[in-house]
C-alpha cells in the first residue's frame, strides 16, 4: 500500500488532538486555509472521508452547537466570546454540510450570509444582521480568518456593533441596550440553527 503526503498530514491531524493541541494550532500545522477543514480532518479511520461526507460536517456542527449552549448555561445566561465562537462555527459547519450534500462549492467562504445564499437557505432580514455580527465576531475576536486591513478592525466597532444597539431614554437619562431582534442571543442563534438543521434534514429526506 502506498501512502502519499495527504495521508501523512491527515494522520498527523488525527493524533495531535490527543496531545491537547488547540484547533488553531492544528490549522497552522496542517496548513489548512480554514478551521472547519481542520475540524473535519481530525475524523478517525472508519469515519466518513473528510470533507466528502455531509454527515461528518453536521456531526461537528452539532458538537459546536451543544458547546455554545452549555457555555451560556454555565455562565447563567451571559454571552461570552467562547459562546460566539462556538455558535458561529456551528452555523458555518452546518451550512457547509448542506453545500456538501448539494455537491456545491463551499471552500474559501466564511461569511455566514454568503454561505446561506450559496446553499439557497433563506433567512429573515433580522437574521441576516445576526449572521453578519457573528461572522464579524469570529473574525475580530477569534482572528478567523485574520483581519488584514485596518478598515476591517474599525468596521466591527464603528459600523457593525452600533447596528445592534438601541438607546432608551427615561427623562434625561439614556441607556444603551442590545437589539433583541438582531443581537446573537441564545434565542436568536437557536432559531437560526433550527432553520439550518431543518434545511439539512429536508434535503436528506427529499434527496439532494
Amino acid at each position: 500500500m502506498s501512502a502519499g503526503c495527504h495521508i501523512f498530514r491527515h494522520s498527523f491531524a488525527t493524533v495531535l488532538p490527543e496531545t491537547h493541541h488547540n484547533i488553531q494550532t492544528l490549522q497552522e500545522l496542517s496548513d489548512h486555509t480554514d478551521i472547519p477543514t481542520t475540524v473535519i480532518s481530525v475524523c478517525r479511520p472508519g469515519e466518513a472521508p473528510e470533507s466528502a461526507a455531509p454527515d461528518n460536517w453536521m456531526t461537528r456542527a452539532i458538537e459546536f452547537k451543544d458547546a455554545a449552549v452549555l457555555i451560556v448555561e454555565a455562565k447563567d445566561g451571559s454571552l461570552t466570546f467562547p459562546y460566539y465562537y462556538n455558535a458561529a462555527l456551528s452555523l458555518e459547519l452546518s451550512l457547509k454540510a448542506i453545500l456538501v450534500l448539494q455537491k456545491r462549492e463551499y471552500q474559501h467562504i466564511h461569511r455566514l450570509n454568503e454561505l446561506s445564499n450559496a446553499a439557497g437557505v433563506k433567512v429573515g432580514k433580522n437574521q441576516e444582521k445576526t449572521l453578519e455580527l457573528l461572522s464579524e465576531s469570529l473574525s475580530w475576536l477569534g482572528r478567523y480568518p485574520v483581519p488584514k486591513s485596518e478598515s476591517q478592525w474599525n468596521n466591527f466597532h464603528d459600523t457593525l456593533l452600533p447596528k445592534h444597539k438601541v438607546v432608551k431614554k427615561e427623562g434625561n437619562v439614556g441607556s444603551v441596550m442590545k437589539n433583541e431582534k438582531t443581537f446573537p442571543t441564545l434565542k436568536n442563534y437557536i432559531a437560526i440553527w433550527n432553520l439550518f438543521e431543518s434545511e439539512y434534514s429536508s434535503i436528506l429526506q427529499n434527496g439532494a
